[in-house]
């Protein structure tokens, strides 16, 4: 099932020193997990309705976009569960009003960045 698609940077330059790390193996605990998820969830385009739990097995892709330079466009999905139907239900889709971007997603457009001061996230591992 597909989780979530963001648009992230490559490098530290296109959001203040910063780089979200969306790709390591395993985390701390239950509240590492919850915290990661939190993360992914300011970032995501759309909320596809699909939830993840610490207990499930997750992938996640990246391949270059353009909306600035070293820009990647994530996708993450989680295997489907024991017993959850394959079928997808695209009525529970909705759009992110507000998903957060790099830096130079806002410089780009000339907007200002509502998430400037939030903290940089790093993982528990």
């Amino acid at each position: 099932d597909l989780y979530a698609v963001f648009i992230t940077n490559g490098r530290t330059s296109e959001d203040n020193g910063y780089v979200f790390n969306y790709i390591f193996p395993n985390l701390k605990n239950e509240r590492a997990f919850a915290t990661f998820v939190d993360q992914i969830n300011q970032r995501k385009l759309y909320n596809t309705g699909v939830d993840i739990k610490p207990t499930d097995k997750l992938i996640t892709l990246s391949t270059c976009t353009y909306e600035f330079e070293e820009a990647r466009l994530v996708v993450v999905g989680r295997m489907i569960r024991k017993g959850e139907s394959e079928s997808i239900d695209a009525s529970k889709v909705r759009i992110n009003s507000n998903p957060r971007y790099p830096q130079a997603w806002y410089d780009k457009k000339g907007l200002n960045n509502p998430y400037s001061g939030y903290s940089k996230w790093l993982p528990e591992t």
